[in-house]
């Protein structure tokens, strides 16, 4: 079967899982239609045909997916159509990422071509796979592409792949939160820009150097965002958690990829 589009659907507080998702869309086609998801909720179905390519790209924290992304990707309703799923993990592990996304596409009618686990730099702990996604990641994501490209080639229609297997747990893993939140120190000048761009509103417009722990989900946008680069997650805590983090899961993991063979 052949492609005629390609869209692709990602959170991506930190910019890196936004970076995986565009590398895999243009192996696939240079042009693709991009949808966000981030800070905006899709406020209607999104309906794909059986010769259309779905990429899915999700962050994983706590071993889920966002849960405010999963809103979004219900939106997208399938005709037998492929999609390739991306969790995208700060060196620790994918969990159920993987899992909750195929359940969720496959409850709205698309068929899971190939999965793939990839390591980005963690948003919390930043010094934790702080270079990747690098070439070598690169190098998988076309390896990821040239695969799923044959194996639709050689066939008529996606459903006639075999279901694919990813890991995971049923039940998912319960939703956590980090108890540590990001703030800013005196260099903050408050322009705001934070405040603006926070997934979840936890970052009040008058008084930006502040974070509402009540809302917050330690994403790590407002730390790559910051012009003064004044925002941060400190204290004793946080420390004490960075060390055991570089100690325990400093050791490069490489991305896995799983297809429907």
């Amino acid at each position: 079967m052949k492609i005629s589009k390609v869209s692709a659907v990602y959170f991506s507080a930190t910019y890196t899982t936004q970076k995986i998702v565009r590398w895999v869309a243009q192996e696939f086609k240079p042009s693709f239609k991009e949808y966000d998801v981030t800070r905006k909720k899709l406020g209607e179905d999104i309906f794909m045909d059986s010769d259309e390519l779905l990429i899915v790209g999700m962050p994983v924290y706590a071993g889920r997916i966002p849960q405010l992304a999963v809103e979004s990707l219900k939106r997208f309703k399938g005709n037998d159509t492929p999609v390739v799923l991306l969790a995208v993990y700060g060196n620790r592990d994918y969990d159920d990422a993987l899992l909750e996304m195929k359940e969720l596409m496959e409850s709205h009618f698309f068929k899971v071509v190939a999965a793939g686990a990839f390591i980005a730099r963690h948003s919390i702990f930043t010094k934790l796979a702080s270079t990747r996604p690098d070439a070598q990641d690169h190098e998988m994501i076309q390896k990821l592409v040239h695969k799923c490209t044959h194996l639709l080639d050689s066939v008529k229609s996606a459903t006639l792949l075999p279901q694919i297997q990813v890991k995971g747990n049923k039940p998912y893993k319960p939703y956590g939160r980090f108890p540590i939140f990001p703030s800013a120190d005196e260099t903050c000048n408050r322009c705001g820009k934070c405040a603006r761009l926070c997934p979840v509103g936890a970052i009040p417009k008058d008084a930006p150097q502040l974070t509402d722990s009540n809302k917050c989900i330690s994403c790590g946008r407002c730390l790559v965002i910051c012009p003064q680069k004044s925002r941060a997650f400190r204290g004793e805590l946080y420390e004490e958690k960075l060390a055991f983090f570089l100690k325990t899961f400093g050791e490069r993991k490489e991305p896995e990829l799983i297809f429907a063979e």
